[in-house]
């Protein structure tokens, strides 16, 4: 059940690894796409961009450093929800031809109600993790540790897979 538990993290953190390490490359790409969702003033803007990348490399430290765990699940949780409502925001205003600003594994195509339950999904995830993160034991063996970071790797490329495809879906019927 720790493996489980642990590959589950992992791709997690190694999603939000590939969204911060995107967002660091393309750092003006990231903040023209903060701008385009037109909810803070222009000027926030360098200010929100740092803020979002430093809450996405102290989830990956958490998460894959197994450092304050719990700290880090409720970031992940509290940083998806405010993703997603920039995002319906944005849905209501009919502002959808918009990236979503993601970055890694996550990006593709403009926002949608299939980002949103996306995320939702990655928030009911990190949160059934939350509720049984007390019972698990983090003094795995290195096979053990390899196994689950393998498996967190191979969660973490389905994720983007799937991504793809939704964006595919969402490109024929509009979602």
């Amino acid at each position: 059940m720790d493996f489980i538990f642990n590959s589950l993290i992992y791709s997690i953190g190694i999603i939000f690894l590939t969204t911060s390490f995107s967002k660091i490359i393309h750092y003006k790409k990231s903040q023209v796409q903060i701008t385009q969702y037109k909810i803070l003033p222009r000027k926030l803007t360098p200010v929100l961009y740092w803020l979002l990348l430093l809450a996405e490399v102290m989830i990956v430290i958490s998460f894959m450093f197994n450092i304050d765990r719990a700290v880090g699940m409720v970031l992940a949780m509290v940083l998806l929800l405010i993703y997603s409502a920039a995002i319906g925001i944005n849905i209501l205003k009919k502002n959808t031809e918009i990236s979503c600003g993601c970055g890694g594994l996550v990006e593709k195509g403009g926002i949608s109600r299939l980002t949103i339950a996306r995320n939702v999904l990655l928030i009911t995830i990190i949160g059934v993790l939350s509720i049984h993160a007390d019972s698990i034991s983090y003094s795995m063996k290195m096979n053990e540790i390899v196994f689950s970071l393998v498996l967190g790797i191979n969660i973490a490329l389905l994720i983007g897979i799937l991504n793809d495809k939704i964006a595919i879906v969402h490109s024929w019927y509009k979602i």
